[in-house]
């Protein structure tokens, strides 16, 4: 006999589609009075829920001593006269059947599901491959799952921002069909890496993988996802100012440059061509020149090298020309003591500018500033988040952080660090 069940209090039972078995009888259904052995239930009705009761006992009916009858199975392509039909089977009573996948009805736009005794049924009773048992005539009725038509599909491609991407072509493919999206032809965009593609503009990781293939069943537009490309800050500044126990040398001091091997430093007495004074290694940034002319201005630059394939390398820009000064001042001009700006920090929406204003404050009061040079010279670290004009204009490009530098004649300098939104 089937397992016993348990069912939820208040709730009918439907019972097992298991029949009981013994031997070559025949079971017909179930009762609850074992005394009057006529059939109230078979396998697979409801059992109505009796408050009065806990336990429900359900015993066999069953048909003695039967004379095995043959039981004829049928197939019926349920309303596609085309469909390729199994042959009708002839069985034992109570003989097993398999139902052949091989030979499963086929109907244009439709796909077939399995069989069912009813012919309006959504869900198969039977499946094609499995065997089951027969013990009357039974009728199997194709059960069919209305295939759509296949739509083409619509693949686009989207830079996302970038107008001067490299973009793939449009694709038109089947249904379903796969696409192998190209790593060859990838948008490529200043100052950003592609990372892949996406279903959604505001993607920072990709969905989709340039070189790698995917199926699509639907007109997909894909946007490309970009990283930006953090540029490394080769700004290289320098200052040359009077050495305090010397009044015949000047002491020149330069930032740091990631990743170089050494710095070359040049100098000339101003109106002379520059010439190479020396070469020092990267853990050195400062050098003093010494045994020069009292009350003369000389100027200096400095350019940071790596060696690349055996050769040496100038990396970055050089640094902006530096004029000073012998002793600070002489009849007419002095050097600058510092540059203040009126902002520490500036906090901008990209496409926005303002104005720095920068104050010198000189050597000598009663002296004019060395105009060798601009008398403030303005620089960024990053152009590409924020550009600055000769007159201290800052135009914020796009969001990232930078810093503006303002310099004197004489590499003194003040800066204000700048966020781009």
């Amino acid at each position: 006999a089937p397992k016993p069940q348990i069912v939820k209090q208040g709730k009918d039972a439907t019972l097992s589609k298991e029949p009981a078995k013994a031997g070559k009888m025949i079971f017909k259904g179930w009762t609850t009075n074992p005394k009057a052995p006529k059939v109230e239930y078979k396998p697979g009705d409801v059992l109505p829920y009796d408050s009065r009761k806990n336990v429900v006992v359900l015993y066999a009916v069953w048909n003695l001593s039967p004379v095995p009858q043959p039981v004829h199975v049928t197939f019926d392509a349920n309303g596609l006269a085309s469909a390729d039909l199994p042959e009708d089977v002839w069985l034992e009573q109570g003989g097993w059947l398999q139902l052949s996948a091989a030979i499963a009805p086929l109907g244009s736009g439709y796909s077939f599901l399995g069989w069912s005794e009813k012919s309006s049924s959504k869900e198969p009773e039977y499946l094609a491959g499995k065997s089951y048992r027969f013990d009357h005539d039974v009728k199997l009725y194709a059960v069919w799952n209305l295939s759509p038509v296949p739509q083409p599909v619509h693949v686009t491609f989207d830079a996302n921002g970038l107008a001067s991407a490299d973009l793939p072509e449009d694709v038109w493919l089947e249904q379903g069909g796969w696409l192998q999206l190209s790593a060859a032809i990838a948008p490529l965009g200043s100052g950003y890496s592609f990372l892949g593609w996406s279903e959604k503009s505001s993607s920072k990781e990709p969905e989709y993988l340039a070189g790698k293939s995917y199926p699509f069943d639907r007109n997909t537009k894909l946007y490309a996802v970009w990283k930006k490309v953090v540029t490394p800050d080769y700004t290289l500044l320098a200052r040359m100012t009077v050495s305090h126990c010397d009044s015949k040398a000047l002491e020149i001091v330069w930032t740091k440059v990631q990743s170089v091997e050494g710095y070359d430093v040049f100098f000339a007495r101003c109106g002379s061509n520059f010439k190479l004074k020396q070469t020092v290694s990267a853990n050195t940034r400062h050098l003093r020149v010494s045994s020069l002319d009292k009350r003369t201005c000389y100027k200096a630059y400095v350019k940071a090298w790596k060696t690349v394939n055996g050769k040496k390398v100038y990396i970055g820009k050089a640094s902006p020309e530096v004029h000073a000064i012998t002793g600070g001042y002489n009849s007419k001009y002095c050097n600058a003591r510092s540059v203040k700006l009126d902002k520490s920090s500036l906090t901008m929406e990209a496409g926005n500018s303002k104005t720095l204003k920068a104050t010198v404050k000189k050597v000598k009061s009663n002296k004019e500033l060395l105009n060798h040079t601009a008398k403030v010279r303005y620089y960024s670290s990053d152009p590409n988040v924020a550009a600055v004009d000769e007159n201290g204009k800052i135009t914020a490009v796009e969001a990232g952080k930078c810093r503006i530098w303002a310099i004197a004649t004489n590499g003194v300098r003040a800066s204000v660090s700048v966020t781009v939104k």
